[in-house]
């Protein structure tokens, strides 16, 4: 009979898979968490976001370069696409709290961080308008007027 994972375990391997610019191997360890009853939030904070520091961290230091960079958060963007919905059902909130607006702005393509936070504030209840990416201050603005 096979040992079970511990919660640690699994974090490690996602947090690896995202290094490793694996996206397949991030949402196999991304379900495997969920299936082993881990707390989708923990598997963001401490999988994925943890990743995320360490390639941030190794870019800022000149070991690696922007498409390796990129190549990391697409893998840590296909582990948030299968917990997003664990999450939100978790957080369940039937009341909006508010609306939300999001967007990442002109000349700015990367929109793991933003997918993160908007995820976040749907878990806690709010409603998230998004959106999406390279979009300029008079996008935002009309859309904030609506």
């Amino acid at each position: 009979m096979g040992e079970l994972e511990m919660p640690e375990d699994i974090l490690d391997q996602l947090r690896n898979a995202i290094i490793k610019l694996d996206d397949q191997r991030s949402k196999d360890i991304a379900r495997k968490g969920i299936e082993a009853g881990i707390d989708p939030l923990a598997m963001i904070n401490e999988g994925i976001r943890s990743a995320l520091d360490v390639m941030g961290e190794r870019f800022s230091a000149g070991d690696l370069f922007l498409p390796e960079l990129m190549l990391s958060a697409k893998a840590a963007d296909a582990a948030v696409e299968i917990l997003e919905p664990e999450l939100l059902k978790k957080g369940g909130a039937v009341n909006k709290l508010g609306k939300i607006l999001i967007a990442t702005v002109k000349g700015d393509i990367h929109d793991i961080g933003k997918n993160i936070v908007a995820l976040l504030m749907k878990s806690a209840g709010f409603e998230v308008v998004d959106l999406g990416v390279d979009k300029t201050d008079e996008e935002i603005l009309i859309a904030a007027k609506e």
